[in-house]
């Protein structure tokens, strides 16, 4: 402990040369610290590597999982056989509305194409019949 901060010092030699190496924790409070990770040559200064800011969650940002209190495999089972079947059916509602909307696009689609058929064919007669008359 250096004051209130909580220092860990080590050596690291896996590159063939010695590298000292300090990680602190400080401004540590019941919800946070932060975590400084610092880096040299034995005994010489120290270079900043990283550092992180921890911040512990309030309980209602963790949604929590309703299998999680299962203990048993038949019991996982049983949840999370629930939850697919609440997702797939979920999923059928929304298939069906797709289909539905796709289906009024088609019929609207058909109904403007024939539309436009019938249009040019009774186009194509009348000229037909305008040469005929001539």
């Amino acid at each position: 402990m250096e004051g209130d901060k909580l220092v860990f010092t080590s050596v690291d030699e896996s590159t063939g040369n010695k590298l000292e190496v300090r990680d602190t924790y400080s401004d540590i409070t019941p919800t946070s610290f932060t975590d400084t990770l610092e880096a040299g040559p034995p005994g010489g200064p120290m270079k900043k590597i990283l550092t992180v800011k921890y911040t512990k969650q309030n309980s209602t940002a963790l949604q929590k999982d309703p299998c999680d209190a299962a203990l048993t495999q038949a019991e996982m089972n049983e949840c999370y056989g629930q939850n697919f079947h609440k997702a797939d059916a979920h999923l059928n509602v929304v298939y069906n509305k797709i289909l539905t909307s796709m289906a009024k696009d088609h019929a609207t689609a058909v109904s403007s194409n024939n539309t436009a058929s019938n249009s040019y064919g009774e186009q194509q007669i009348q000229k037909l019949k305008t040469a005929e008359a001539s």
